[in-house]
């Protein structure tokens, strides 16, 4: 990929005061250097693993992007957030992405914006988080002045192997996912 960014993803599901913002977009749009954003294009194949990306509050949804993602083949999906911080957001968090994990037996990448990325009028606490299908694998503490760095191994085996065992996921499955391919998992600007 020689560096350069390979696909970008747009949020599809908004809340109503995003919907004062933004518009869903209907069709793909060409960005500068050549990247285009295509609607529902929101799985990639980079070194053989199916990644999805879902954001934010879109986890919240009844059916979120990330179910129809694992049906088309995603095996781990990222979800990059800047939701604000409340008291019980933590635990409820943690619930929605260890249930998501399990229920799409997936990865499960959620990155919440750190305190430095904070405002006058909202709090976002850092909190990042990987399970695997159901299980916690690695969790951030919270409102860490510093920043710091997750790590955490997925076992994309257990998640294949999970899914060829599961009759309810395989008569679900819906192949032929509209997908971008890039070359490497984390690409970083050479220029």
């Amino acid at each position: 990929s020689g560096g350069r960014v390979q696909g970008a993803a747009v949020k599809t599901l908004l809340t109503r005061e995003e919907s004062a913002f933004f518009r869903p977009l209907k069709e793909p749009m060409m960005l500068p250097r050549g990247v285009v954003l295509v609607p529902g294009a929101r799985v990639i194949s980079a070194d053989g693993v199916m990644i999805g990306v879902e954001m934010g509050s879109e986890l919240w949804a009844p059916v979120p992007p990330s179910s129809e993602q694992c049906l088309k083949g995603a095996e781990v999906i990222v979800n990059l957030s800047a939701v604000t911080e409340e008291v019980t957001g933590r635990a409820y968090r943690q619930q929605l992405v260890r249930q998501q994990s399990a229920r799409c037996l997936c990865g499960y990448v959620y990155a919440s914006a750190g305190t430095e990325e904070s405002t006058t009028d909202t709090l976002c606490a850092g909190h990042c988080m990987v399970a695997v299908c159901g299980d916690m694998a690695a969790e951030s503490a919270a409102f860490l002045a510093e920043e710091n760095l997750l790590v955490a191994d997925i076992d994309l085996e257990r998640i294949r192997a999970n899914r060829r065992r599961s009759e309810t996921f395989a008569a679900q499955m819906q192949p032929g996912a509209p997908q971008m391919t890039c070359g490497a998992l984390l690409l970083k600007d050479s220029e």
